[in-house]
């Protein structure tokens, strides 16, 4: 009887490293995360780059008024002491910037009628807003005016008259109130329009 033999044999594979393939998929992670930070960072930069100029701007016509008597430094808006006649207003500037024609609706239309407003602060740091009391239009009729390219459009807003304005600073009879205040112009196409804020006092004349 034969001795019983066994035999086998060892196949000696090579392992390929697991940390190199996995440095590996990092940097390539890391690539990809760059090259997607670099397009984003080349949108935002078109976005401004794309934004486009504002077709109107608008103003607060309202310099410092002086006379031989008083010599002021400040913006004023008075009320006056006395009642009847033509309300106390003033000039609101809107101006075409573009090349184009641009057609702004008049106020005797919906479109028109409450398109300025204005928001004023006062010194505490308290913001309210002054816009056209409310009316409505039985007969709307669209109606324009047409600015040619750098033509301006005068808007007189009659502050004192409060059957077609609201929410202006109305100090006591004999006291002034300071506010800072701009104007703000909304309307399709050309979105919300603000002027430079102004410092302006309100003083009331009234008894």
């Amino acid at each position: 009887m034969e001795p019983f033999q066994t035999s086998f044999s060892v196949k000696i594979c090579r392992l390929t490293p697991i940390v190199p393939r996995f440095e590996s998929h990092i940097h390539s992670a890391m690539k990809c995360l760059a090259l997607h930070l670099l397009l984003l960072a080349a949108t935002l930069t078109t976005g401004r780059c794309a934004e486009k100029p504002p077709l109107l701007s608008v103003r607060i016509a309202l310099p410092v008024r002086s006379n031989e008597m008083r010599e002021s430094v400040e913006r004023e808006l008075v009320y006056p002491n006395f009642t009847g006649g033509i309300p106390f207003h003033f000039p609101v500037i809107v101006t075409n910037l573009s090349d184009k024609p641009q057609r702004i609706a008049q106020e005797g239309c919906s479109v028109g009628y409450d398109a300025l407003s204005f928001e004023w602060t006062d010194d505490s740091g308290k913001k309210q807003k002054a816009e056209k009391v409310g009316f409505d239009f039985a007969k709307n009729v669209y109606s324009w005016w047409t600015l040619q390219p750098g033509e301006s459009l005068v808007i007189n807003v009659f502050y004192t008259d409060t059957a077609s304005w609201t929410g202006f600073p109305h100090p006591p009879a004999h006291k002034s109130q300071t506010v800072t205040m701009r104007a703000v112009f909304e309307m399709k196409p050309f979105g919300m329009i603000a002027s430079k804020p102004l410092k302006i006092v309100f003083t009331n004349n009234h008894d």
